[in-house]
């Protein structure tokens, strides 16, 4: 998970990559828990609002997942 910057709308944009997160879990299932994911989308969310999002402006956000072949059913369900 990154923050890519803004598209042409000042948007900003979370790129998910779960080709990635995959193949990490299969070395260290500690790093694709939950709890660990959940802090990471905390951690992104709370830094969007703080430094990414507009004074006086309701802002939006755009996802990117790039599932890179992998099917929804090889992901962690929990």
């Amino acid at each position: 998970m990154y923050i890519f910057g803004r598209d042409k709308y000042y948007r900003p944009t979370i790129v998910l990559d779960f080709a990635r997160i995959i193949e990490l879990g299969s070395t260290d299932p500690s790093v694709v828990s939950t709890e660990a994911m959940q802090a990471s989308f905390i951690f992104l969310w709370k830094y969007m609002k703080k430094c990414m999002f507009l004074e006086g402006h309701t802002d939006q956000w755009n996802t990117i997942t790039n599932m890179a072949q992998a099917s929804m059913w090889a992901l962690p369900r929990a």
